[in-house]
């Protein structure tokens, strides 16, 4: 199935894309919204850019399943399990930032919430070190281990905060996602329901996104 095209994020983009430079002024961004604003599909976007213009990208999830164990969630870079905590970190921010022919690194971090606390501290350290540029994706409203917190109220990540799509923004994404014009009936619904307020779409239908008459 084809994603749906990324709609009404051009100035979010651009303010991710200001920090796409290795040697810019900030070590990366945290992108902070409500649960399924898009959070996620921005830092996909950002990520898909950074890789066409020859960054070596990586891309690390936080998870309840893996929040038990210590450096879960960058697991795949640990090349050992023996040794002092400050050992396994230098050990697993070696293996993420290593690239080819030097390329610069980005680090994709969905979900930091859900890092355990030995994760959380790997992230801090990758933003404090500069040793790559860092996008970080946190849920509004959710607590988030201190190192992770940490990252934007201490100005080390700059912080954007992602709100809802608007109405006709809404509106053009339906529309081009079902390639062509959309009954008014249905974007209302599509409205209300992807703002969660109370609307009552027990009725939808594909028949109802026909065009009006």
């Amino acid at each position: 199935m084809q994603a749906w095209p990324l709609t009404g994020r051009a100035e979010e983009l651009g303010v991710i894309a200001d920090v796409l430079y290795p040697d810019g002024p900030s070590a990366g961004v945290t992108i902070v919204g409500s649960a399924g604003v898009g959070k996620t599909r921005l830092a996909r976007e950002a990520m898909s850019a950074a890789a066409e213009r020859g960054w070596a990208v990586r891309w690390v999830v936080g998870t309840v399943a893996a929040q038990s164990v210590p450096l879960g969630a960058f697991a795949q870079w640990a090349d050992q399990l023996a040794g002092s905590s400050l050992q396994l970190v230098s050990s697993v921010i070696n293996g993420i930032t290593a690239s080819p022919n030097g390329a610069p690194v980005l680090v994709v971090v969905d979900d930091a919430r859900l890092l355990d606390n030995l994760s959380a501290f790997v992230l801090h350290q990758l933003v404090l070190r500069r040793a790559a540029t860092v996008i970080v994706t946190i849920r509004s409203g959710a607590p988030a281990p201190d190192a992770v917190t940490a990252l934007w109220k201490d100005g080390l990540l700059q912080r954007l905060d992602l709100q809802p799509l608007s109405k006709g923004e809404s509106d053009d994404l339906l529309q081009t996602a079902l390639g062509g014009p959309v009954s008014t009936s249905c974007a209302e619904r599509i409205w209300h329901l992807t703002r969660a307020t109370s609307c009552s779409c027990a009725t939808w239908s594909p028949r109802k996104c026909m065009p009006d008459a």
